[in-house]
């Protein structure tokens, strides 16, 4: 039972993925955030525009991290795989470029994807420090 609650946990995480990177909001976000780096903190308009593309790539790690963990989790013992975990990542990373490639005013990035998969490989620290925990207690 967990596995399948795992699995559907899983699926909504990477639909939610996919659909955020197929929405139009993002203008507003950039520009939300631009502005409070700009004009609230006085930074010009370059360091601005970088400290808004770091702020907005670190909710690519979370979101990829618990991709990853759900996916372990919702793997059996027997098919538990760190490779066979990167794939869905990736894949999944992948799929988010290419829907982000054709929505006007988003572009797909390898450097995304590479953010995406220091998530999944954090997600998965996270989860072997946990069970080295759990093995010592």
């Amino acid at each position: 039972m967990s596995r399948i609650l795992a699995l559907l946990a899983l699926v909504a995480v990477a639909a939610t993925i996919l659909v955020v990177a197929k929405t139009s909001g993002f203008p507003d976000t950039y520009w939300t955030v631009f502005g409070f780096f700009h004009d609230t903190l006085g930074l010009s308009e370059q360091a601005a525009a970088t400290w808004t593309d770091v702020v907005r790539k670190s909710f690519h790690v979370p979101a990829y991290a618990l991709l990853a963990a759900l996916t372990w989790w919702m793997l059996s013992q027997r098919h538990r795989r760190v490779w066979t975990v990167l794939l869905v990542v990736v894949l999944v990373g992948v799929a988010d470029e290419l829907i982000q490639s054709r929505q006007p005013g988003r572009t797909a990035r390898v450097t995304d994807l590479l953010v995406d998969i220091a998530g999944a490989l954090i997600g998965l620290w996270v989860i072997g420090a946990f069970r080295r925990t759990q093995t010592e207690a």
